[in-house]
């Protein structure tokens, strides 16, 4: 369930198209679908936006699995299939992707913007202490 919300919090984040592209490259290198000239029998979801975009409508939108597989086209059992194997494999994507990492100044910055808020606004250190 951690990890759930953490990507749902990323999913979010990720507003503009220069933010997705970039981690559709990185999803590329983790996430593998056949290619059309494999044997058996062709994948419904043959392109990787197309995948990275079904685990962002499942945690952004407030839809059903069945209104899921009506806009991507492709039946329950594969929609469940395809979402556990894509959530697993973003997981790992963002596991040490620098952008999703959660950073906090350190003390003498924090020192340093402290100054720089008391300098344009000096009512909030009485007002917060």
């Amino acid at each position: 369930i951690r990890q759930a919300t953490r990507l749902g919090r990323y999913c979010m984040s990720v507003a503009t198209t220069a933010a997705f592209q970039q981690l559709l490259c990185r999803f590329k290198t983790f996430y593998n679908i056949p290619p059309p000239t494999a044997p058996g029998r062709p994948q419904r979801l043959r392109y990787h936006r197309q995948v990275l975009c079904l685990v962002f409508s499942f945690y952004l939108s407030p839809t059903e699995q069945t209104t899921l597989c009506l806009v991507f086209g492709v039946p329950p059992s594969t929609l469940s299939r395809t979402l556990y194997k894509a959530v697993e494999v973003l997981t790992s994507t963002l596991k040490n992707y620098v952008p999703t990492r959660i950073s906090r100044p350190s003390p003498a910055r924090q020192v340093k913007l402290e100054r720089l808020v008391e300098a344009r606004k000096p009512f909030w250190r009485t007002r917060l202490a």
